[in-house]
């Protein structure tokens, strides 16, 4: 909790014994009711990323990639990136964590080219572009697909077992 009583925590509601629900909200505790105000953020989110100097939560679920603006209040889709918003023929189980750079204009990610292997792809978000990277790099679900140097200038990222 926050020094202003905001929040942020996630459920995993059970629905059945071997699957279950992922919510993430976010709240506020209003200490002059005693009550707690919360709207529901992202269903079945699957990655969570915050950015400290754009102040926005980059959310990765089962049908895109979005961002919360904290400051802002606001929730919008990562439009460049693949998603049912873009009705994209979208890989709901395979999903790699992307990597958001911490100046928080590029996004690396993966989308699936076979059931084994997948093409990285390189995201500007302020020219609203998308470059190929490499081409049949290993899927791996919930693994990280790259990794960002500390000022955005570098990343590095893994094919074959070999890091590039």
């Amino acid at each position: 909790m926050t020094k202003n009583n905001n929040f942020i925590f996630c459920t995993n509601e059970k629905v059945s014994l071997s699957s279950s629900i992922k919510t993430l909200y976010r709240g506020k505790f209003v200490p002059a009711t005693n009550k707690v105000a919360m709207e529901a953020l992202s269903y079945y989110p699957d990655n969570l990323l915050y950015n400290k100097l754009s102040k926005k939560i980059y959310i990765q679920n089962k049908t895109g990639l979005y961002y919360y603006d904290i400051t802002k209040k606001t929730a919008e889709t990562v439009g460049i990136y693949p998603g049912l918003h873009k009705n994209d023929e979208y890989p709901l189980y395979r999903l790699e964590k992307v990597a958001i750079s911490p100046n928080d204009r590029y996004i690396i990610g993966k989308v699936a080219s076979s059931p084994t292997t997948s093409d990285l792809y390189l995201y500007d978000l302020e020219n609203n572009t998308c470059s190929k990277i490499s081409e049949n790099v290993e899927t791996k679900p919930g693994q990280n697909v790259a990794k960002w140097s500390p000022d955005s200038n570098y990343f590095i990222y893994q094919k074959n077992s070999v890091a590039f």
